[in-house]
């Protein structure tokens, strides 16, 4: 499937499950959501002033879960982004997904600001539609420096990674994937962080 036409987003809803369609559109049109287009993560990151742990499972009542995202709930937020990666078509995803990551990101979840910063940087936009701002190298390690120091484990990965694209000095990129494993030593992003330190070693 060719990636659609420039600024071409409704008609890219209209292509996807009927469940899904007025939440994504909502997600376009919110004037608070389409704020996010021209902003860093790292900017409309907020503490938390409640646990924002888990996800909410969005994939069969998508509105519901818009609902609760646009009332502030972060798990809501993420959950519905999470659904659009999982059940939507991949090309042109990243536009429908990025402002529910922002949104999650600005009601306090740091994992929801690393997946906006990542997907900004490296999710599949329509032609000409990728936002400028969160996708800079300057953005994208503040992000990563803001996600992980709120301790989101994939926050500090992702910074050890973009510390490392960017030729920063080994001991930064070093640093930050410790911090993974310091967050969450069980968890899939200090797999991810002793797999590459390990190919550093080599």
């Amino acid at each position: 499937m060719a990636v659609p036409a420039a600024a071409d987003v409704d008609s890219w809803i209209a292509t996807q499950p009927e469940r899904y369609r007025a939440a994504l559109q909502a997600g376009q049109d919110d004037p608070v959501f389409a704020t996010y287009r021209d902003q860093c993560p790292a900017d409309v990151y907020r503490t938390p002033e409640q646990d924002t742990s888990g996800t909410r499972d969005c994939t069969d009542r998508p509105g519901w879960c818009m609902a609760l995202c646009r009332a502030g709930q972060a798990k809501a937020c993420f959950g519905l982004a999470r659904a659009v990666e999982i059940e939507l078509d991949v090309d042109g995803q990243a536009n429908v997904k990025f402002p529910f990551f922002m949104a999650a990101c600005a009601a306090g979840d740091a994992n929801g600001c690393t997946n906006a910063g990542a997907t900004a940087k490296k999710g599949n936009w329509i032609q000409n539609t990728r936002p400028d701002a969160a996708a800079t190298s300057h953005c994208q390690v503040r992000t990563y420096e803001t996600a992980c120091d709120a301790k989101a484990p994939w926050g500090c990965f992702m910074l050890g990674m973009e510390y490392e694209s960017s030729g920063a000095e080994s001991g930064k990129t070093r640093d930050a994937l410790e911090r993974a494993c310091d967050v969450d030593p069980d968890g899939s992003a200090c797999d991810a962080a002793r797999a590459r330190l390990g190919q550093l070693s080599e």
